[in-house]
């Protein structure tokens, strides 16, 4: 098992209208999910668009959390193959 870890300095969430109350909430559990991920070796990526990761208000800011988690690891995982230390470029979230 890996002992790294993610580290994020900036993370930035854009969401639906009428949900920016929860902002706060849903980054703080994304980053909760990413801490129970491991990413394959350590690596740099100065920047990460992922892909659209489409929510609703029904849903709880864990659900949401853990999704976006998910496609962020997804798109770190791809990241990883590639060399790091880069941009990684697609539609953001």
């Amino acid at each position: 098992m890996s002992s790294d870890s993610y580290s994020i300095d900036l993370l930035n969430i854009r969401l639906p209208g009428g949900m920016q109350a929860r902002a706060g909430r849903i980054a703080r559990s994304t980053a909760e999910a990413l801490s129970g991920l491991e990413p394959d070796r350590s690596f740099n990526v100065r920047s990460l668009d992922i892909p659209t990761v489409r929510v609703s208000h029904g849903e709880s800011d864990s659900m949401i959390a853990r999704r976006i988690a998910l496609s962020i690891h997804s798109s770190l995982s791809r990241t990883q193959g590639s060399g790091g230390d880069q941009n990684s470029g697609g539609p953001s979230s």
